[in-house]
């Protein structure tokens, strides 16, 4: 078994002055570090909190993006070179959030996952 630890790091006064405000800082931090990588620290940006609100706006959005029909899928041909023959098609899904436009899957999919939305089975 192999053990990783993250860390995220918020300054008083810089990043704020009461520990609601600097604990949800370093939570933001620490969420960083762990989509960095394994045994890394961050310290606070305040680049972070755009990027956070948005984790959080597209999490609560894709509960109801079903219901509101936001997703679709498009099929891209997967094609033999040498003869140029279709062999396949490769379905991807698509989201159109209501208020933010086109989502890309490199962005949603790794939140619904971290939501336990997309669970492996295998």
């Amino acid at each position: 078994m192999r053990v990783c630890a993250f860390a995220g790091v918020s300054l008083h006064p810089f990043d704020g002055d009461d520990f609601e405000t600097l604990l949800r800082k370093a939570e933001v931090s620490a969420r960083t570090a762990k989509e960095d990588g394994h045994n890394s620290v961050t310290l606070f940006h305040a680049e972070f909190l755009a990027g956070s609100d948005r984790r959080l706006v597209l999490g609560n959005g894709l509960h109801e993006a079903i219901t509101r029909e936001q997703f679709a899928v498009h099929y891209q041909p997967q094609l033999d070179l040498r003869s140029g023959a279709l062999v396949g098609a490769e379905a991807l899904l698509r989201w159109n959030h209501h208020s933010i436009g086109p989502v890309s899957p490199g962005e949603f999919i790794p939140i619904a996952e971290s939501n336990g939305l997309i669970v492996n089975h295998g």
